[in-house]
């Protein structure tokens, strides 16, 4: 309604002066009440749902851009810290090629404690090359989850109602073009900071066999 009466007030004459000329301070002030009822209106329209989106948004692109700079620096310590332990590193379960077959959930998952021995695993060389040149479009925020059950089992380890992300990568294996290799890092907020959560690729980087 604002928005409509400063329209209607557009169309009324210019205020003049005693000697005739349009009163250029007062049009001055028109336009600044104007301009603040428009912008007043503006904040009003925007949802609080909205508002608390973009801070969403922004605070996991601030992340990610740091997770990628630890990866483009094969910085163990920082990466260490921007994941969920224990981690999961099992394969994505409800993908075609694991949802007929029986997927070790709990013997894959890493401990803060064995994230050394299974660093390279987790971020092997074709992490290390292609998750630091990946753009912000080329990540994409996870929505109506609970029906898969690989996402919505992430998705109870991160704060209520907070958004998830995943970062996926499909490419050539090098030393054989013909074949296609993935991998996907899923990111959700912990105790309000974003981390990790997850990993997973053709194969799990860690299985119950390990010793």
């Amino acid at each position: 309604m604002l928005l409509a009466a400063c329209g209607q007030e557009s169309h009324k004459g210019n205020p003049t002066d005693s000697t005739g000329l349009a009163d250029t301070s007062a049009l001055a002030k028109a336009d600044s009440v104007a301009g603040k009822l428009v912008q007043h209106a503006a904040n009003d329209t925007v949802p609080k749902d909205t508002a608390a989106a973009s801070a969403n948004e922004k605070q996991f692109d601030s992340f990610f851009e740091k997770f990628q700079q630890a990866v483009r620096r094969n910085d163990e310590a920082a990466l260490k810290s921007m994941l969920q332990f224990p981690f999961q590193t099992a394969p994505q379960w409800t993908s075609e090629d694991y949802q007929d077959k029986a997927v070790d959930k709990v013997g894959a998952r890493v401990d803060s404690s064995e994230f050394h021995q299974y660093y390279n695993a987790i971020f092997s060389d074709d992490v290390k090359r292609l998750l630091p040149r990946m753009k912000s479009e080329e990540v994409t925020e996870l929505e109506n989850v609970a029906s898969n059950d690989y996402y919505a089992t992430m998705q109870r380890l991160t704060d209520k109602g907070s958004p998830m992300y995943e970062a996926y990568s499909q490419f050539a294996q090098q030393r054989d073009p013909q074949k296609e290799l993935f991998f996907g890092f899923v990111f959700g907020k912990v105790n309000g900071t974003y981390k990790a959560v997850s990993f997973y690729s053709r194969w799990p980087a860690k299985t119950a066999d390990d010793k």
